[in-house]
């Protein structure tokens, strides 16, 4: 492969990754929130990502 496709394949993968990246800190974000709405109405605890039940399980796609 020449020189030139490398970087430019090197480019796009890295964006590429950054996207999904961005991608995944925004849905950890948006089930933290729900997960703070659900707890605010109950329990009210503050939920972070150290104790959120939901995470863990909606990251991976494997809800228990």
């Amino acid at each position: 492969m020449p020189y030139e496709l490398t970087l430019t394949w090197c480019f796009y993968l890295l964006k590429y990754e950054m996207l999904l990246l961005q991608f995944a800190q925004q849905e950890r974000q948006q089930i933290l929130e729900f997960e703070s709405h659900l707890a605010a109405a109950t329990s009210k605890v503050t939920i972070t990502e150290a104790n959120s039940l939901l995470i863990s399980q909606l990251t991976t796609m494997d809800p228990k």
